[in-house]
């Protein structure tokens, strides 16, 4: 009777259940019982999550709610960061022309407004940015950081100083919230190069606590994760030094964070500018990319900061079947 009034999902959920109390061992890896906890989560780091009520525009942000989903469901503690857009644009055909259309997004009451966190604008003012808390079940919960001028997902050039605006307030706007929060980060999940800055951000903040820069580069290390989905450069974009001091630097208190970033930068024919790419190569203990080949072609093609190899893991995309079916 439970189970009809359930839906008929009884039998499954308890499936569920005990799958999520194995998957640790299922995978080899039983030791992370202990190192991620609600305290400690898998923290994971995106400019789009495909979720009910979240901005998501395409297959990296679907695969980012379908991480969320599985984790949740295995009983993995994990906290995911984003932001809330205040505008969105639909694209669509007119007379084979290809139509954008903007709007401005209506906020729902479900997220919890929890506080505030401040990032530094290139003119220097502080620019407040509020902080939001939405769950997605007993194990996963997602922050969404919002100011009314972010725009759209991916508005802009990827080298624009908007897109640089968003990626500054994503990325160090969401590691200020976690320590708001009380959260310590088990792993931090890159999900693309973009999210670098946060790991730049979390150098930053163990260097301002005493920790030896040849520690906190080794913690660093340990805790972020980098995957890569796509091998296009202009997908990360390559920003100007001078947009990367105006934001990035000037958001990083520590002289050895700051410096990190600026011995990452190139200088050719178009002047000086750091792509994203190097920085969470540079930064990221554990790297991967989407598929096997993908993974082989990752690691002929991208270089560490002296030219030395990179070796690219090759994990599949996964799909969440509950979601989809």
């Amino acid at each position: 009777m439970a189970e009809v009034l359930a839906g008929g999902r009884g039998v499954d959920q308890e499936r569920e259940l005990q799958e999520g109390v194995s998957f640790l061992e299922k995978i080899g890896r039983p030791d992370l019982k202990e190192k991620i906890t609600p305290r400690h989560p898998w923290v994971y780091i995106s400019e789009e999550i495909g979720l009910p009520r979240l901005q998501c525009v395409g297959g990296k942000g679907f695969l980012a709610g379908d991480t969320i989903s599985l984790a949740n469901n295995a009983e993995v503690p994990i906290v995911g960061i984003t932001l809330r857009y205040s505008s969105r644009c639909d694209q669509r055909l007119d007379n084979f022309r290809q139509v954008e259309d903007f709007s401005d997004i209506p906020h729902d009451a479900e997220a919890e407004w929890v506080g505030k966190v401040y990032i530094r604008a290139k003119d220097g003012e502080m620019v407040p940015i509020d902080v939001f808390n939405r769950s997605f079940g007993k194990n996963a919960t997602v922050i969404e950081l919002y100011e009314p001028g972010l725009g759209e997902v991916y508005g802009g050039d990827t080298s624009s100083m908007h897109r640089l605006w968003q990626e500054t307030v994503l990325s160090i706007g969401g590691m200020q919230a976690l320590e708001m929060l009380g959260y310590e980060p088990a792993f931090i999940h890159l999900n693309e190069a973009v999210i670098a800055f946060s790991a730049a951000s979390h150098l930053d903040k163990l260097c301002k606590k005493g920790t030896s820069p040849e520690s906190a580069v080794e913690e660093v290390k340990h805790d972020a994760l980098f995957t890569n989905h796509t091998l296009v450069p202009a997908a990360s974009g390559a920003f100007p030094t001078d947009l990367i001091e105006s934001y990035l630097i000037q958001n990083l208190e520590t002289d050895y964070a700051k410096n990190t970033v600026r011995r990452l930068t190139r200088t050719n024919e178009t002047g000086t500018s750091l792509d994203p790419t190097d920085l969470a190569i540079d930064l990221s203990g554990g790297k991967n990319a989407v598929s096997k080949m993908h993974a082989e072609i990752a690691s002929r093609l991208f270089k560490g900061p002296n030219g030395e190899a990179v070796c690219f893991k090759g994990i599949t995309n996964g799909i969440d079947m509950q979601r989809w079916s």
